[in-house]
């Protein structure tokens, strides 16, 4: 994002902001500038800055010339409640501490920055470059200063293969479900398995059918933890894929 496009309301200078870690890991420009709350994931808490007034990066020049030109959306800068509910969920996994994961869509980066606090190995990725930022900040505001955060490119995957693989409110688009699958293709060992957490929209039921002619394992649950024996409209839903 070309910063002197901005307009003069941008700040970050807010009280809330960690100003330590702001010097290390600072956060993106944006209009209203951040917030800090503290997100209740069930079996501990997160500090965590949001922008104050996501639409308010709709007007941007940048994000609407990105808008024309793909179809970009700054949907990055909103912590949707899926999120939340994801990491809350992590806390079933029975993956050892240690164990290496990719998480793609990082957006603000929660789901990520909760499985690093369950002692995971997580490279947090997003492929927007604008959160990258925002994600680091909040990765050092839990205590991973040198947390792997970088861009990804779902249609352009580098050949490195993870035994787990994270995402979560990715499916709103049935543009984005081939080259997911195609991700999970090269990106998931063989054994692997991906877990992808949405809030029950629509295109999720295209998802799973997809998933499923790849030959792909589906589990689903919902947000208590039971099997489904079908996905939902409008009910939070974990998928769990396998080969």
């Amino acid at each position: 994002m070309d910063h002197s496009r901005l307009p003069k309301q941008v700040s970050i200078e807010s009280p809330e902001v960690d100003q330590r870690v702001a010097e290390t890991h600072p956060l993106p420009l944006v209009p209203g500038g951040w917030r800090k709350s503290v997100i209740d994931v069930g079996w501990t808490s997160i500090d965590f800055m949001m922008p104050v007034t996501p639409d308010a990066l709709l007007d941007l020049p940048d994000v609407l010339e990105a808008s024309r030109l793909d179809d970009a959306m700054p949907y990055w800068a909103t912590l949707w409640p899926a999120a939340t509910t994801m990491s809350r969920l992590l806390a079933k996994a029975k993956w050892p501490i240690g164990t290496p994961m990719l998480e793609v869509g990082c957006g603000l980066g929660l789901v990520g920055i909760a499985g690093l606090l369950r002692g995971w190995n997580v490279e947090i990725t997003d492929g927007e470059q604008t959160t990258i930022g925002a994600a680091r900040h909040n990765a050092a505001l839990s205590g991973f200063p040198h947390a792997d955060v970088r861009t990804l490119d779902w249609r352009d995957p580098p050949a490195q293969r993870f035994p787990v693989i994270l995402a979560c409110d990715v499916l709103y688009e049935v543009r984005f479900h081939e080259p997911l699958l195609n991700l999970l293709e090269t990106m998931l060992t063989e054994d692997g398995c991906c877990w992808i957490a949405d809030p029950g929209r629509t295109p999720l039921i295209e998802f799973v059918q997809m998933a499923v002619e790849r030959d792909l394992d589906v589990i689903i649950r919902d947000a208590e933890w039971r099997t489904c024996r079908y996905p939902m409209r409008g009910q939070f839903q974990l998928l769990e894929l396998k080969r």
